[in-house]
């Protein structure tokens, strides 16, 4: 399958002045080591914007043999996207919803992000024979609009022994789902639904125009189509021209330059998309000093992570921010201990982040929660406390430690009596059975007040009585929540 080889579009102007044979021996030739980098500019002209994809990648030779070649592929284009400027009514935006006065818009590529030739970590290997016959290929270097696999921009099909011109063609499967061997991802829509198209055509036409002792120009023209569209289906249209220049001194692509037109036909709208793909080899200098750049913006950015990691330690650790701390606060007093604990494996998750004197009452919450009645909870509760302990010990209010000694820290919590009487004070009034969540232990007893997670209560005899709300029956806990906002 050429498909991919022929979807490349690649290369430059003509660089001699001179007409002669091309050389009986024209061949691809990269040692193995050798490393041949390219810089690449594609540009698009999509209906609502202008999409750049550039960046610079690298071929190197892996194994040789007499009549193939194994070759490793690094790297991507970065995508760049200019809007461009509506004025009044026209055609629906490109990629997004129905426009007032129009139907709905194709939907752009770009909006799938799984490009892999866009990463720049992207990484093939290929296995060419001498004469550009693309064997196999491992990974994937897609890009989209119908461009193919990014690795293979730089190999065409080289003529036979002193013919001026060749042509390379195949039928095409263009569909949203798969892809041919060696193919790109056809189509703009891949993704998105379960289109198919089949029964499509390509053909690439060569042409040497000129040749010198080192350089052989060739004119590429190239086509495709597709079926026309029905139903949910799509038809493709794409046809250019450009010069591909070959370097038979040193067996590898020297350059290139296209330029398309693609038609996407859907729901009887057309959408037009000129390209333009242009690439050349880097010389040893420019490759030095593009990686010169590369390495000095990452120690700039290596740097820059830096101060920002030492200014943070200078300032110290900062509260919780008070909607994120709303929240968790509201988990961590939930009546379902599901919730209770989902926060709690939440906390553990983020690590040992310290916490300041403003959120002791959070830290409070999670000490108190050692003592729940559900083991799960009680476990998760602990590893947080062992965390924030330290922290708790230092900056927390003696009322505050006071509350979170009160808990009880293991599973045996409801066998002890967690009303424990302090001293008398003044009288109180509305009478009542408070009872825990296990109805094992009551008191008749007046509400006063809630501090924290503490419950504070007068029993008959007017002492002060303290208990975790936690420890309250569910009702209990609704109740006291009633009246703490009436206060």
């Amino acid at each position: 399958m050429k498909s991919a080889q022929s979807l490349i579009l690649p290369l430059v102007t003509v660089l001699s002045t001179s007409m002669s044979a091309v050389a009986a021996d024209l061949q691809y030739d990269i040692p193995p080591g050798q490393t041949i980098p390219y810089t690449v500019k594609v540009t698009v002209d999509a209906p609502d914007s202008t999409v750049t994809m550039a960046g610079v990648v690298t071929v190197t030779g892996k194994a040789a043999s007499e009549d193939s070649l194994t070759l490793q592929f690094k790297g991507g284009l970065t995508k760049s996207e200019k809007t461009k400027a509506r004025r009044g009514f026209g055609p629906p935006r490109f990629g997004g919803p129905p426009r007032r006065g129009g139907p709905s818009g194709i939907r752009s590529p770009f909006d799938q992000p799984d490009f892999p030739g866009l990463y720049s970590n992207t990484s093939n290997t290929l296995v060419i024979s001498r004469s550009g016959q693309i064997t196999s290929m491992k990974g994937n270097s897609q890009l989209p609009y119908l461009l193919g696999n990014l690795s293979l921009f730089f190999f065409e099909p080289l003529p036979a022994d002193g013919q001026q011109s060749w042509q390379d063609g195949s039928g095409i499967s263009i569909t949203s789902k798969s892809s041919p061997a060696f193919g790109p991802r056809f189509g703009p829509f891949s993704g998105s639904n379960d289109e198919t198209v089949t029964g499509g055509g390509e053909r690439v036409d060569y042409q040497v125009t000129e040749t010198t002792r080192k350089l052989v120009s060739i004119k590429r023209t190239y086509s495709l189509t597709s079926p026309p569209a029905s139903g949910k289906e799509s038809s493709y249209k794409m046809s250019g021209e450009g010069t591909w220049v070959f370097n038979q001194k040193i067996g590898v692509s020297e350059s290139g330059d296209h330029k398309l037109n693609m038609e996407i036909n859907r729901n009887n709208q057309t959408t037009k998309m000129p390209l333009t793909i242009s690439w050349h080899r880097m010389s040893d200098e420019e490759f030095t000093a593009h990686k010169q750049a590369v390495a000095k913006r990452e120690a700039e950015l290596k740097e820059r992570l830096a101060k920002q990691a030492a200014a943070r330690k200078a300032a110290g650790p900062k509260p919780i921010d008070s909607f994120r701390k709303k929240n968790a606060m509201r988990q961590l007093t939930h009546k379902h201990w599901t919730a209770v604990w989902g926060k709690l494996e939440a906390l553990n998750r983020i690590g040992p982040t310290p916490v300041v004197k403003e959120d002791m009452d959070m830290a409070m919450q999670v000490g108190i929660l050692r003592g729940h009645s559900h083991e799960k909870v009680r476990a998760s509760a602990e590893k947080v406390w062992a965390k924030w302990k330290g922290r708790f010990e230092e900056l927390a209010t003696e009322e505050q430690k006071a509350a979170v000694a009160a808990a009880v820290s293991d599973s045996k919590m409801e066998e002890q009596n967690p009303f424990v009487v302090e001293q008398p004070g003044d009288d109180g009034k509305g009478m009542r059975t408070w009872s825990t969540g296990s109805g094992k232990f009551t008191l008749k007893a007046e509400f006063v007040r809630v501090e924290g997670n503490t419950v504070v209560l007068k029993d008959e005899n007017k002492r002060t009585v303290r208990v975790p709300r936690t420890s309250l029956s569910s009702d209990d806990q609704k109740l006291v929540e009633r009246l703490s906002n009436d206060l």
